[in-house]
């Protein structure tokens, strides 16, 4: 051992006197020299009197968290980057290299794989006709903001909601100026991110086999392909809430300012997807107070939450509206307590049958292993359960959708964890990888069948249904001038594919009615509901100087009681106040007789009253 010492020193004195002589010629290449020393002197493992393994083992989590801190001296720190000679053509940014080597990790193919399955099955139903009313109010405001660009400074355009959705289909509406397709791909879009954020969340969080479990289960999960064919904010919030948690586990394993910045702002993200998350920094404080105390104010997590606590304090004084701190105020005043255990009996329809046991089983396996890394998506999941049954009232299953991915994070744990279990029976480890391989593999291919044919019967059930608005509006975009007025029975959607105003939104009380001199009137307005005297003494107005159309269709049950729904007598009511029908719009729908061809939207036409 003394040899060896002494040995080391003429090494080291040596090396020294040699750095000295090439300092005085390049100091960068001096100071390299140097580090190298040290970095030999660190990992020097012949002495038996180092056993780095049993003392790193030995430490405390919180010591060897940083290896990078550990095997660096502070007197010696590593050369910076610029000052480390690179061989000639061996450069950081080659992207070709970069390629193959992602596609060489399998697991990395398989996510490949995952990810254009889910598109191809999603592009499937690009052009389906099949449309909510909510989309067509969103779909409008993306046209106006089109048209006027003015209108995205108005708060109408942020009070609309879905403030994500709508600055993203404005990009695509740029290119194609086609608002259903851009509806379309809009949601496309926001579908095929969350799969992929949720690879690169489950690869973060643990490894790159649960990220393509993960990955796997979200691409077809019936509920969400189905909101991915729908202009809605419930899947973008879905998507916004896996890049919160990624954030969260990049901002913990990092340590740094960049990401717990990037974790605040990915909040404030989630709240332009839909104001449902103004929920979530509020919980994301409660965790804080919970389970990290000490750190709450420390700078790397002080962002996190001071961030999108301060937009929200900001967005109070200015627009002096509680909608961001509306969580607080529906826990308080406890509405959803009367109506019973409606969001858990959601549970079912919105997570599949293997989902919930599996999530469970996850869960457990969590706390027994003390994963803390999963703490936050659980607390974040149940905080909202709790919330949703004590502080809302008749929830919708869309409304939960977010919850899905937190869940699917789980059951991919557990099927993970099923798979390592029953690789012990074998003692091979070559054979245990192998039989890991395959149960995860048969997992996913048995679940990802069954949920591909829940998911594609259900789409195309429900594709049958609100149609034929498309053709509708062109028809009268075609053949009705700008300034003639329509009555329509289904106002959202005519004002989407005609791309016309209101003229108000029907109010009996004109006090509080919206005026904003559209040629589209609104006969869905309570001016109209129960009071066909009010239709017709309108409709004899409007004649006097112009020629006057009416839209009513099969599919909006809100249409007014006196016609709806749609019927022989309807029709004779409409000829007898002297209106003709000059366009029939026909979709094949289901019936006891198989599809048939039916009328589904009617446009009559009134003309101009002589003298």
């Amino acid at each position: 051992m003394a040899i060896r010492k002494t040995k080391k020193k003429e090494s080291s004195s040596q090396r020294e006197k040699e750095v000295e002589g090439i300092a005085k010629q390049d100091p960068k290449t001096a100071r390299f020299i140097v580090a190298q020393t040290n970095i030999d002197e660190v990992m020097d493992f012949t002495s038996p009197d180092l056993n780095l393994t049993s003392d790193i083992l030995a430490a405390p989590i919180s010591e060897t968290a940083h290896s990078d801190d550990t095997l660096r001296s502070p007197s010696h720190p590593a050369p910076h980057p610029s000052e480390v000679h690179t061989p000639p053509g061996k450069t950081s940014g080659d992207r070709k290299q970069k390629l193959i080597t992602f596609f060489k990790n399998p697991w990395n193919l398989g996510f490949s794989l995952v990810f254009l399955i889910g598109f191809f099955i999603r592009w499937r139903f690009i052009r389906q006709e099949s449309l909510w009313n909510d989309s067509a109010v969103h779909m409008w405001v993306v046209v106006k903001a089109a048209r006027e660009p003015l209108y995205l400074l108005s708060q109408d355009f942020y009070y609309q909601d879905h403030i994500l959705n709508q600055f993203t289909a404005l990009v695509f509406y740029f290119f194609n100026h086609d608002i259903f397709l851009t509806s379309k791909l809009t949601a496309l879009f926001f579908g095929m991110l969350g799969i992929l954020l949720i690879y690169l969340l489950g690869s973060e969080i643990k490894d790159k086999s649960l990220g393509l479990i993960a990955a796997t289960l979200l691409a077809f999960h019936n509920l969400f392909w189905f909101f991915n064919t729908r202009f809605l904010g419930d899947p973008t919030l879905a998507t916004a809430t896996i890049f919160i948690l990624y954030c969260f586990v990049m901002m913990n394993k990092k340590r740094n300012k960049f990401w717990s910045v990037m974790t605040g702002f990915s909040f404030i993200l989630a709240l332009f997807a839909k104001f449902q998350a103004a929920h979530f920094f509020m919980i994301l404080i409660i965790y804080y107070l919970f389970f990290e105390r000490k750190n709450i104010f420390s700078k790397p997590y002080l962002y996190a939450w001071a961030i999108p606590l301060s937009f929200a304090v900001l967005t109070q004084i200015v627009s002096s509206s509680p909608t961001l701190f509306r969580a607080l105020l529906l826990f308080v005043n406890f509405r959803g307590m009367p109506y019973g255990l409606d969001t858990t009996k959601l549970f079912p329809f919105v997570f599949p049958g293997y989902l919930l046991p599996l999530a469970v089983i996850g869960l457990l396996l969590v706390l027994a292993y003390r994963l803390r890394q999963f703490y936050f998506p659980a607390f974040l999941f149940f905080f909202y359960w709790v919330f949703s049954e004590v502080g809302l009232d008749n929830p919708d299953a869309r409304h939960l959708l977010f919850m899905v991915p937190i869940l699917i994070l789980f059951s991919s744990f557990a099927i993970q964890e099923a798979a390592n279990y029953l690789s012990l029976l074998m003692r091979d480890t070559k054979v245990r990888a192998k039989i890991r391989v395959v149960v995860i593999l048969l997992t996913l291919i048995l679940v990802s069948v069954h949920q591909y044919n829940t998911g594609n019967a259900f789409i195309t059930a429900k594709s049958y249904g609100y149609t034929g608005y498309p053709e509708a509006g062109q028809w009268l975009t075609e053949n009705v001038p700008n300034d003639i007025p329509i009555f329509a029975g289904s106002p959202r959607m005519i004002r989407a594919f005609t791309e016309r105003e209101y003229h108000s939104l029907g109010e009996a009380d004109s006090a509080i009615d919206i005026f904003t001199g559209g040629p589209i009137w609104y006969l869905r307005g309570t001016k109209y509901l129960e009071n066909r005297t009010a239709f017709e003494e309108d409709l004899k107005m409007l004649s006097k100087t112009s020629d006057v159309y009416l839209e009513v269709d099969m599919w909006e049950y809100t249409q007014p009681s006196w016609y709806y729904p749609l019927s022989q007598e309807s029709i004779n009511y409409f000829l007898s106040l002297g209106f003709k029908p000059v366009k029939t719009v026909e979709r094949e729908i289901p019936t006891n007789k198989g599809l048939s061809k039916l009328s589904v939207i009617l446009i009559f036409k009134k003309e101009k009253e002589n003298g």
